[in-house]
């Protein structure tokens, strides 16, 4: 697998100059940018993705759309669409995606200290555009919710037959609310 390389970025989200390697990002707790999209559909579905068992953050758990880290040179929005072009096989033009806002998110696992910017997105698609084509080394699984039935999913930080959601439930919720 090929080492991934972040920009690095001081408390304030402004650029240090250089790059960090994931691990010593998640192991020293440097700052750096990352990404999310709600991706929904007109009659409001959601995609959801469930994390393949391998990664290190999340693993074999369910999230809404797609997220990752903002590669060393890339834009935020350049990163969010490699992203879902590698998670889901769905490309997405520039321009496409809608900002929505920027999360400071400050935390850690059992071994890893993510300190992180996360820039959302959304985007609307119709239907006939998405048809999924996973690596099952990113994710295993993709389907469409109703935003009704999600919204009673989050509470019980569950998917039925699908397994748990990952545990950050006030943000899927404020994604959620901002389409």
């Amino acid at each position: 697998m090929e080492q991934t390389y972040f920009d690095r970025i001081d408390e304030n989200d402004n650029l240090l100059g250089g790059t960090a390697s994931y691990g010593e990002i998640h192991g020293q707790g440097l700052w750096h940018r990352g990404v999310h999209v709600i991706i929904y559909t007109p009659d409001r579905h959601i995609i959801m993705q469930k994390r393949a068992p391998s990664l290190k953050y999340h693993p074999d758990e369910i999230e809404i759309s797609v997220g990752g880290g903002v590669d060393a040179g890339e834009t935020p929005e350049q990163a969010i669409r490699r992203e879902v072009t590698e998670e889901l096989g769905i490309d997405l033009a520039a321009g496409e995606v809608r900002y929505i806002g920027k999360t400071k998110s400050n935390h850690r696992t059992k071994t890893q200290i993510n300190r992180v910017f996360i820039y959302n997105y959304s985007v609307c698609l119709p239907h006939e555009r998405i048809k999924f084509l996973l690596d099952q080394n990113e994710t295993t699984a993709a389907f469409l919710i109703s935003e009704k039935e999600l919204r009673r999913a989050l509470k019980v930080h569950r998917i039925k037959n699908m397994g748990k959601i990952s545990s950050q439930y006030a943000y899927w919720k404020r994604l959620l609310d901002s389409i």
